[in-house]
């Protein structure tokens, strides 16, 4: 049993299936890296053209602000400003500007006081927009902190949709009103279309949260397609942004499935390779310690395996001998000289089968060479030493039957035991071969 399993241990197909798994986990390990660290690769320099249209989206809005910096000055400082002298100051100053904004609106305290242009959006006037839900909390917002925000889309009273900045007026350190810089809604969003387009890009907005209620930009299924996200701040308002390439992500720039069907195929190609040369070593092994005629091992296999079971002997608990068994056929000369070689082999075929089934544990047999044989047997603890020697006698004598051929097998047998006899191999095998002798002369005569 135990040679059976180490044979199992040592089998070329054993160790070329760990060598296969082996190096189909490392090249799907490295490959991982490799396709992660490309994806990661691909992804940064799509985070890179968004920085771009990020800051496209900045200066839109700065560009669209900045204009009122001076008119703010104005406000604040000059208490008697009229709504004449305003539009005046206004027309003046976007006339010559090409610009996103709609409308600005002068809002005293929490009401709007007046509008420029005036046209179009005169019915804003006089309204309170801390009364508008859609508007109320960013102008109390703009009172209480004195800070500037951009929002939007806001729906506005006199119609539509804009971006409004809204910027606080303070006149002698404390809140007058503020001013409110409406951007166009649907020219603000086409800009936005137009730039992530020159990028190749498609970008989602989300004014609060990433869900589909408070998308203002973009599609809402974008978010089934794994895009890159990141919070947009300007003018201390928030929003989600959502984005990825124009036309989704390429996967066939970073797909391996090639390169892993290629590598697998070189792999298997090499643990063949492998188990070809594995194979052919082990047979070549096994013909140098195998008889070619009966399959049992032979005399080149004796030293090592005499090793191996000389130490499993003296350091066993259940085995304390070994019984070395020398045997030979009579008279085999005489059978190759009547009936020929052939017959010959046959009859040290069935002489080697007949030994293989002797009913005793733990034994191994070879052939020396001719018609002799050596039988290695382990004994257990407290075995009966005779009646093993007996049971083998009773064996080793039968008849030989082919065709038309029936022939008596005799055969001489000589015993040794290890180590009570000798603890050396070769004075082993002496000796039984003496007493296989011995056993020879005293049948003849």
């Amino acid at each position: 049993m135990k040679n059976k399993m180490n044979l199992k241990r040592n089998s070329p197909l054993l160790h070329v299936i760990i060598l296969f798994i082996l190096l189909n986990s490392i090249s799907y390990y490295t490959l991982s890296l490799y396709e992660k660290q490309r994806m990661q690769e691909y992804r940064l320099d799509v985070f890179r053209v968004f920085l771009n249209f990020q800051s496209q989206v900045e200066i839109i809005v700065n560009d669209n602000s900045n204009l009122i910096v001076g008119y703010l000055t104005y406000l604040e400082t000059n208490s008697d400003a009229t709504e004449e002298l305003s539009n005046r100051y206004l027309e003046r100053l976007l006339s010559k500007q090409s610009t996103l904004i709609r409308n600005i609106g002068i809002i005293e305290d929490t009401t709007i006081l007046w509008n420029y242009p005036s046209n179009g959006n005169s019915s804003a006037v006089g309204i309170d927009l801390s009364k508008i839900p859609s508007q109320r909390d960013d102008v109390l917002k703009v009172k209480k902190t004195l800070g500037s925000i951009f929002v939007g889309p806001v729906d506005l009273v006199q119609g539509g949709q804009g971006f409004i900045t809204r910027v606080p007026i303070v006149r002698d350190n404390e809140y007058w009103g503020q001013i409110s810089i409406v951007m166009d809604g649907n020219k603000f969003l086409n800009r936005l279309d137009n730039l992530s387009k020159s990028l190749d890009l498609e970008v989602a907005m989300f004014s609060k949260a990433l869900s589909e209620s408070t998308i203002f930009f973009g599609r809402s299924s974008i978010l089934e397609d794994n895009p890159l996200t990141v919070d947009f701040e300007v003018f201390n308002s928030n929003w989600k942004i959502a984005f990825l390439p124009a036309d989704g992500w390429d996967n066939e720039f970073f797909d391996i499935r090639y390169i892993r069907a290629i590598l697998f195929i070189i792999i298997f190609i090499i643990c063949y390779l492998a188990y070809n040369y594995l194979s052919t070593r082990k047979n070549l092994r096994k013909q140098a310690m195998t008889d070619y005629l009966t399959g049992l091992y032979n005399r080149n296999f004796l030293d090592k395996y005499f090793k191996d079971v000389e130490s499993e002997v003296k350091n066993s608990k259940l085995y304390d001998k070994l019984l070395f068994v020398n045997l030979d056929i009579d008279k085999f000369k005489d059978i190759n000289d009547n009936y020929g070689h052939k017959i010959g082999d046959e009859v040290l075929r069935s002489f080697s089968r007949n030994l293989q089934d002797i009913p005793v544990s733990n034994k191994t047999i070879l052939r020396l060479g001719g018609d002799e044989f050596l039988a290695i047997i382990k004994l257990p603890i407290g075995a009966d030493v005779s009646a093993i020697e007996t049971i083998i006698k009773d064996r080793i004598n039968y008849v030989f039957r082919l065709n038309r051929i029936t022939l008596p097998i005799v055969s001489s047998v000589g015993f040794a035991l290890f180590p009570d006899d000798s603890e050396d191999i070769d004075e082993l095998i002496s000796k039984s071969d003496l007493l296989m002798y011995e056993d020879k002369r005293r049948r003849r005569n």
